[in-house]
């Protein structure tokens, strides 16, 4: 292990001795702030390449192995790498080290795009499964380990088991059950954990993966964590997934010109925690403490993670570092509340659907912006009257499409739009998506069904943005052109 001082990116990048050297290498600004005009407003002077003492991101040996040593520390994983490319570049290369083409996969249907951008580049055999609806939360809950059994014993030739825990909206699924069915039939158990950075780090919250030793666990440390955006890790618990290969892949998946603003934000973000975990966690704590005591009397908003009431349906655990606004008891849309929280009180919410607002709360999130936050819900709860709206969720049973073609097979046809009625028992020919959080509602390849145009009708007259890789045409599909 290096000495503290030297596993400290930013304080190097800050010495005086560097800062006053002349660069004859790249980045072409050569940290001259006076060049231009927009270089004083950025941070140029820390902005560097791989040059002598800063260590090399894909070849690591000196101050950024040290951070890695300090993270598979915090987190106790077996093997730590760090990301610039955020998330999506660790599963990618997650899925390639321990994956080859036409393997068979089970994956969670709400996995991010990333996942089946994985498995489009590997021509990989999906197996789907869907976590159990929560009438409840009215959200997807927890992975059924018991039908994740069922479909593993029909699947026994399947490599790989991909997940996601916590969901988008904080749902927990069994992680230890799950890794024991994976090592039974000896498939890899990869979790996408990029919305659980901050748990395993305190007993406050729930376990995350890396406590039951999952095989694979990616991270976003942007999401929950002080950390800038871009910045995550790929931790490996277990002998199954060769280190070798996947060091290959995360090469392969960055820039093999990694920002050192990023790279410094990682360490720093680490080493802080590293000495202050335990003051800053119990301080987030008190902060939640008091959001749930001040939500405590509304009226018809609920706040689903902040209730006293720990036993809602088909939900293993939650994590309350999501704070879900429920409106089936509300006369008031999602996007109304979410428009509302922007132009009245100038808060900025995640995302909504119709159903229900979701906001992201950090370790960072100062008291006074906590008190703005529950005085806004009370007074919009007060000013709102009960709920006149029809109980309808399309998730309840809405049921995956049939795979016709692999994605690879439906992009390479000829395609044309039509339009959503005449797109009925037609083969999709390209992904569409909520944004946020970019988790397909259909893949190429896909049949289309009167209940999908149900979902996505409903979705659009919520307002929810639908996006897709190809232009989306509101009122039409890219279908395949046979």
């Amino acid at each position: 292990m290096k000495k503290e001082q030297d596993t400290n990116i930013l304080k190097a990048l800050k010495r005086r001795s560097f800062q006053k050297s002349l660069p004859f290498h790249m980045p072409g600004h050569k940290r001259n702030k006076s060049l231009a005009p927009y270089l004083k407003d950025l941070p140029v002077e820390y902005d560097i390449t791989e040059i002598p003492g800063f260590d090399n991101l894909n070849d690591p040996k000196e101050i950024i192995l040290s951070t890695m040593e300090k993270a598979n520390k915090l987190w106790k994983s077996k093997e730590t790498l760090l990301s610039v490319n955020g998330s999506t570049s660790c599963i990618l290369a997650g899925m390639h080290a321990c994956l080859n083409k036409e393997d068979k996969i089970i994956l969670g249907r709400n996995c991010h795009k990333s996942v089946y951008n994985g498995i489009r580049l590997l021509d990989l055999k999906p197996v789907y499964f869907t976590p159990t609806f929560s009438k409840d939360t009215q959200i997807l809950g927890s992975i059924c380990v018991k039908d994740l059994e069922d479909l593993i014993e029909q699947n026994k030739d399947a490599k790989m088991i991909l997940l996601t825990s916590p969901t988008y909206d904080g749902v927990l699924s069994h992680i230890k059950s799950i890794q024991a069915l994976a090592d039974k039939h000896k498939m890899i158990l990869m979790v996408d954990q990029a919305h659980g950075a901050h748990l395993d780090l305190s007993p406050n919250f729930p376990l995350g993966a890396n406590s039951f030793k999952a095989d694979i666990v990616v991270q976003s440390l942007h999401k929950t964590l002080p950390s800038m955006t871009q910045t995550s890790l790929i931790h490996i618990n277990s002998n199954k997934v060769s280190l070798k290969r996947l060091k290959e892949y995360m090469a392969t998946f960055q820039s093999s010109s990694p920002s050192y603003i990023l790279i410094s934000s990682i360490a720093s973000c680490i080493d802080y925690l590293y000495h202050n975990k335990d003051l800053l966690f119990n301080k987030w704590i008190k902060n939640l403490d008091y959001i749930k005591d001040q939500l405590q009397d509304l009226s018809h908003l609920q706040a689903i993670f902040h209730e006293d009431k720990q036993d809602y349906d088909h939900i293993f655990a939650y994590d309350q570092a999501k704070l879900l606004i429920n409106l089936n008891k509300i006369d008031i849309s999602g996007k109304e509340l979410f428009d509302l929280l922007i132009e009245k009180y100038n808060i900025y919410p995640e995302m909504y659907t119709n159903e229900y607002v979701l906001l992201i709360l950090s370790l960072a999130d100062k008291k006074k912006s906590l008190k703005k936050l529950t005085k806004a819900l009370l007074e919009i709860d007060k000013t709102n009257g009960p709920s006149k709206k029809e109980s309808f969720h399309p998730l309840e049973d809405f049921t995956i499409p049939k795979q016709v073609l692999s994605i690879n097979e439906a992009k390479k046809k000829e395609s044309k739009y039509v339009t959503m009625d005449k797109s009925i028992d037609q083969i999709c020919a390209q992904s569409l998506w909520a944004f946020p959080p970019q988790i397909p509602l259909i893949l190429p390849g896909e049949k289309i069904s009167q209940d999908f145009i149900n979902y996505l009708n409903h979705l659009e007259n919520s307002q929810v943005t639908i996006s897709s890789e190809d232009d989306y045409k509101k009122g039409y599909i890219l279908v395949c052109d046979l």
